[in-house]
């Protein structure tokens, strides 16, 4: 299985969408909201804008929204953090990744993470702090097959949820 993790472009909408949809039917939030009436330019110009430190929240930190494509269908989807915020370093990590269900069992989550992983070292981060639930066992899985090392349990202070926290060297 060959996943090349990539931004996206105005011609993948319809095969974000069915992501997007397939997504609604779990807990698990694939993207940012998408507005079904919104022209999918202007959510493509939505997620660019997330890297730019001058059009964000001044309590948020830049980060790249990327597609795992499988040909031309979206396997998976991740969000780099550029940085960590106070509540990003807690629960959040520098990568948040998912899994299309119907993908789900593959691999694809270990792909994403080892091309995310490369992404990182790109950016210069060295250090990259992943987190997942603690029952999330295919997450925790995939990422100490990547080098994850655990540091310890946290909770997320927004809903409760126990997380592992892990950090992987991405550099030298």
């Amino acid at each position: 299985m060959n996943i090349i993790l990539r931004k996206l472009e105005l011609g993948d909408e319809q095969a974000f969408k069915r992501a997007y949809d397939e997504f609604q039917e779990t807990n698990f939030q694939f993207s940012h909201p998408l507005n079904p009436s919104q022209p999918f330019q202007d959510y493509l110009r939505f997620i660019a804008d997330l890297e730019d430190t001058r059009k964000i929240p001044a309590d948020r930190v830049p980060s790249t929204f990327m597609c795992a494509f499988l040909g031309d269908e979206i396997v998976g989807r991740v969000s780099i953090r550029h940085g960590l915020s106070v509540y990003i370093r807690e629960v959040g990590g520098h990568i948040g990744y998912g899994v299309v269900p119907r993908f789900r069992g593959l691999g694809v989550a270990k792909m994403i993470l080892s091309q995310s992983l490369d992404f990182c070292r790109s950016m210069g981060l060295k250090d990259v702090l992943l987190t997942c639930d603690e029952d999330n066992i295919p997450s925790y899985r995939s990422i100490e097959a990547l080098g994850g090392v655990f540091e310890r349990h946290c909770a997320d202070v927004g809903d409760g949820v126990k997380k592992r926290r892990y950090w992987i060297k991405s550099g030298d």
